[in-house]
């Protein structure tokens, strides 16, 4: 008899809600990139109601250029970071800088080494809130996370409503429905931390000019990911290799 579980994307999207929106914008990856970017324009409008000119300009141009690198979207990209950066260090707010980084990620190619560094910065900084996440975890009960998912603070709508406790079978038996909660969850936040892990080695190899063929002309946004994948790939390799070595000298 097969065990009971929650749906992957259900336990991702608990935890995804919690994070940072740098991680959440890299590792959402079945959204389009013209609804993150008109997302990310609202977020900013909404925080800061005076950078919304620059916001739609930046989201309009986006849209409009046939490359990334065209002068009139290089533009509006300089003159919306210009303008958060500014905002964030008048009125000390962290949101706006955050704001700032998801700009960088959608409109900076992987050959832009600076854009790279900083965001490969933020990444290491939110690995810290991400792995922080285990602790509030422990007191989420399957039945409050629907209500916590609708709370956070999140641009990207589909996030919040990708977990709906209502629609799934539940097991009758209360103790098997915690047990599966918590084992799955687990094993969501275990994929999550590695997810975010490689997003800052791959952030990190953009940054020093490692871009690989295939990752050439490509967005922060899209490549990093993938690309610390790839670079963690041969790591975890051996470790399970040692792992296994370990336990059979055991």
């Amino acid at each position: 008899m097969s065990r009971w579980t929650f749906p992957n994307h259900a336990t991702r999207s608990v935890l995804l809600a919690r994070c940072p929106r740098l991680v959440r914008l890299t590792l959402e990856r079945h959204l389009p990139q013209p609804r993150l970017v008109d997302d990310t324009m609202q977020a900013i409008a909404a925080l800061a109601p005076e950078l919304a000119p620059a916001a739609t300009a930046w989201a309009t141009s986006w849209k409009a250029a046939r490359t990334y690198v065209e002068l009139p979207f290089r533009e509006t990209t300089a003159t919306l970071l210009s303008e958060l950066g500014g905002f964030a260090a008048t009125k000390d707010s962290p949101a706006t800088a955050e704001l700032g980084h998801l700009v960088r990620a959608l409109s900076h190619l992987t050959e832009d080494q600076a854009a790279a560094s900083k965001l490969a910065a933020s990444a290491w900084s939110v690995l810290h809130t991400v792995e922080s996440l285990a602790l509030s975890l422990r007191c989420l009960e399957p039945d409050e996370a629907q209500v916590s998912i609708s709370e956070a603070a999140s641009p990207y709508a589909e996030i919040d409503v990708d977990f709906d406790l209502s629609g799934l079978a539940l097991p009758a038996d209360a103790d098997a429905v915690r047990q599966a909660w918590w084992r799955d969850l687990s094993q969501a936040y275990d994929e999550l931390r590695q997810d975010t892990r490689a997003l800052a080695v791959g952030l990190s190899a953009l940054a020093v000019g490692l871009v690989p063929h295939q990752h050439e002309r490509e967005l922060l946004a899209s490549a990093a990911l993938p690309l610390g994948r790839e670079l963690l790939r041969p790591v975890a390799r051996h470790a399970t290799q040692v792992e296994r070595a370990g336990g059979g000298r055991a």
